[in-house]
């Protein structure tokens, strides 16, 4: 028997709202495919969002480009890499 693919708690998302003023998630479900989730209590916390969603893109783009141009070591387990490790967004 095939086991049921996983939803995203509805009550997750609406918690996650109540105790924040907005935020975006995006995850990879089980078949590889992207889902986006965007809550934001005002067009002034939306626009702030994506704002700093571009900056997080752009330094994580930068720190990723510049190991294709220094590779280092590999850690042993590639699930134990953190792709944002050492990326200061102060």
């Amino acid at each position: 028997m095939a086991t049921p693919s996983f939803k995203l708690p509805k009550s997750f998302l609406t918690q996650l709202g109540e105790f924040s003023h907005g935020y975006v998630l995006i995850v990879v479900n089980e078949q590889g495919e992207f889902e986006s989730f965007m809550q934001a209590d005002t067009p002034a916390v939306r626009l702030g969002i994506i704002r700093f969603a571009e900056i997080v893109a752009g330094k994580l783009n930068a720190t990723l480009e510049e190991g294709l141009e220094k590779p280092e070591a590999q850690p042993e387990d590639p699930d134990d890499a953190d792709p944002l490790d050492g990326i200061s967004l102060g």
